[in-house]
């Protein structure tokens, strides 16, 4: 780790990604730039859970530490305990990323075809906004589009199901309709060739390389 060097922040354990920049290197702790959104500072509690990665020699380090310090001002600034350990982070790890991809879902039973929106991805599965009702266990196969000239096919299963509440609207007759909207559906890869994780894992570390020398400090990207 240097001084000026961009890092990536998640806080909380989240899918939303920050960048933002590691200003000072002390012996017992970093002071970085405090994350932004829209524009506006992301207020981060101390005693937060965080996590770092950064990029050195293209190699991909990381490490989870606490924040101890929140200061707001014109340069507003958190300060985290240095960490006692870095490690690598390997291809080969289901790191999860914030995505915004076009994906579709069978249900095994080849009855129906969903289209959605993915929204969080690593090696071993994805999280979508998808229409419909969908349960925990159920066997799917998925489709994502990585791009236009690169789509990937898995075999998965419902691993978690949330639902925002609906939205009520008062009617002329004073009964409330309510919208179904979009469930945030989680699918875990069961059947997966060797390609099609490498092809995936390929684009989130390429994905954080972009986002990393995307030169806005503090901007987050995808999550969807």
């Amino acid at each position: 780790m240097r001084e000026g060097q961009r890092a990536i922040l998640r806080v909380g354990g989240g899918t939303r990604m920050y960048v933002v920049r590691i200003e000072e290197v002390r012996e017992d702790a970093l002071v970085l730039s405090a994350p932004v959104r829209l524009g506006h500072v992301v207020p981060v509690k101390p005693g937060t859970e965080v996590e770092v990665q950064y990029h050195q020699d293209d190699t991909m380090y990381g490490f989870h530490t606490r924040v101890e310090d929140f200061r707001p001002g014109h340069l507003p600034l958190i300060t985290v305990a240095r960490p006692t350990q870095i490690r690598t982070v390997q291809r080969r790890e289901h790191v999860r990323w914030p995505v915004s991809l076009k994906v579709v879902i069978a249900v095994a039973d080849g009855e129906r075809e969903v289209a959605g929106r993915a929204v969080d991805l690593s090696g071993g599965g994805l999280a979508a906004d998808l229409p419909g009702e969908w349960q925990e266990g159920q066997e799917v196969r998925v489709r994502l589009c990585l791009s236009a000239q690169e789509i990937v096919e898995a075999g998965g299963r419902v691993v978690r199901v949330v639902r925002p509440p609906a939205p009520a609207a008062p009617t002329r007759y004073g009964w409330r309709n309510t919208v179904l909207r979009p469930a945030r559906v989680a699918f875990e890869f069961t059947c997966i060739t060797p390609g099609a994780r490498e092809a995936i894992i390929r684009y989130i570390f390429s994905r954080q390389r972009q986002f990393l020398r995307s030169g806005h400090v503090g901007r987050d990207w995808g999550a969807g």
